[in-house]
């Protein structure tokens, strides 16, 4: 089954879509993947509303990879009883065999951020920020607005893709200049 459509950001342009289109930071899935409580009711509400309204996604391949290594690390916090993302990330750096005690809830989690992507049928936009011009724009941005190679991937690639409209958690995003924050809570 193919879900949505790979791309260059190059054939991302704005007068493609007779829909809008929104950017999404790996903070956005996440709050719906791996959260409870408000950022968790926020998240989904505003994706419901994404898909009511019929807006195309896009993202930078990255976040599907940030996501699989969000989930392995949510799951090894919470089976282990840690209070934090950077504790189970020295566990697992520790020793990487402890993962598999936690493969079945792994395994769900990731097919249900597949499945959250597959609600969105042939209106979301995968762009592989391989480009140039895209590693260019993310090397500037993060030494311009100090962010993590991460969100400086997303917005080097929204920006390269002439958008400005994204669905993010991360404070972060509010250094930079000329962009859209959708989903405050």
């Amino acid at each position: 089954m193919k879900l949505g459509s790979n791309t260059f950001s190059k054939h991302l342009k704005t007068d493609q879509f007779s829909e809008p289109l929104i950017f999404w930071d790996t903070s956005f899935p996440a709050a719906i993947i791996l959260e409870i409580g408000t950022r968790r009711d926020a998240a989904i509400y505003f994706a419901e509303k994404l898909l009511k309204d019929n807006v195309c996604i896009a993202f930078s391949t990255h976040l599907c990879s940030e996501m699989v290594n969000l989930i392995v690390i949510n799951k090894v916090m919470l089976g282990e009883g840690l209070k934090s993302n950077k504790e189970a990330k020295k566990v697992i750096d520790k020793d990487p065999s402890i993962i598999s005690s936690y493969i079945q809830d792994i395994h769900e989690a990731v097919d249900n951020f597949y499945g959250l992507l597959g609600l969105f049928k042939d209106r979301f936009y995968a762009i592989l920020p391989t480009e140039p011009v895209v590693a260019k724009s993310i090397v500037e941005i993060k030494t311009k607005y100090k962010l993590n190679q991460g969100d400086a991937m997303h917005i080097g690639t929204m920006l390269t893709s002439q958008q400005r409209d994204i669905a993010a958690f991360d404070d972060d995003f509010y250094k930079v200049d000329g962009i859209n924050i959708w989903c405050k809570y």
